[in-house]
């Protein structure tokens, strides 16, 4: 175990220097999609809930959402809100395996978030 020496505040309330962020205070994340690192409230964080209705085994389908306030409880992926983060992470499986999904998940509110979030940016030039 790791003790910390009087007056040192806990290392998750640090400033930090990381790699292509410089100097950040707060909580960071791996965005899943591209796994480049990101601020908590940079990041979109995605989890699973029930749909409310049942497959044809009788148990709850779940759909991926998006957490809009982050507070949603369970297990959590982070993406950056950026449509080819969403499509990396898609084409790589990589929100089902973060979630830990046993089954399959409905991830289409999820795509379509991401595609209205991408209409409505806008467009840096050469884009």
């Amino acid at each position: 175990m790791r003790v910390q020496s009087r007056g040192q505040p806990p290392q998750h309330l640090k400033n930090d220097t990381l790699p292509g962020l410089g100097l950040v205070q707060g909580p960071v994340r791996m965005c899943v999609g591209c796994r480049g690192l990101g601020l908590r409230t940079e990041l979109v964080r995605l989890v699973i809930v029930t749909s409310g209705q049942h497959d044809t085994a009788g148990e709850n389908q779940l759909r991926v959402v998006v957490d809009e306030r982050r507070s949603l409880p369970g297990r959590g992926a982070w993406l950056h809100p950026e449509f080819r983060c969403w499509k990396a992470a898609e084409r790589k499986r990589a929100v089902h395996r973060a979630l830990h999904g046993e089954r399959r998940l409905d991830v289409s509110s999820v795509a379509t978030w991401f595609e209205l979030f991408d209409s409505q940016r806008p467009k840096a030039l050469g884009e």
